[in-house]
């Protein structure tokens, strides 16, 4: 009878747990796929340099399209230090001859001077300046920070 009754308990248990365990594993096959959205926000890192003394450490990150930003870390300590620099234009897309002297100056995204104590990045107008600027007929200039 006791035997009787643990299966039958054991069942009822196996029972309304099946439903709630095959729906967490449905819901964990059903991944979504990644979109264009999810690439173009991934973000890279690039332009990156080392202070002579080794104590700073420069570097931009950002996405293909959109905002970037330069950090700056310290290589022996806690101090980071984050800029928004706007958004990095696209090279242009050069077909046939090239004319070196009418391409834009690319560098590297950070500079150090030569005692670690100052740092060197060009910032650059956000896609909403860069918008207006060129709706305002207004060159699109860059600047540099330090």
């Amino acid at each position: 009878m006791k035997n009787q009754r643990s299966n039958f308990l054991l069942s009822i248990c196996l029972l309304l747990l099946l439903p709630t365990l095959a729906l967490n594993a449905w819901g964990q096959t059903q991944q979504r796929p990644i979109e264009l959205a999810d690439i173009m926000a991934w973000k890279g890192i690039s332009g990156n340099a080392l202070s002579e003394n080794g104590e700073w450490f420069g570097y931009r990150v950002g996405p293909a399209e959109g905002e970037s930003e330069v950090v700056i870390r310290q290589t022996k300590g806690d101090k980071e230090y984050k800029f928004s620099v706007g958004e990095v234009p696209q090279p242009p897309a050069i077909f046939g001859p090239v004319d070196l002297a009418n391409l834009p100056v690319s560098g590297p995204a950070v500079a150090f001077s030569s005692d670690g104590k100052y740092a060197v990045f060009t910032m650059f107008p956000s896609r909403a300046e860069a918008a207006l600027l060129k709706k305002q007929r207004k060159p699109i200039q860059t600047a540099s920070a330090s």
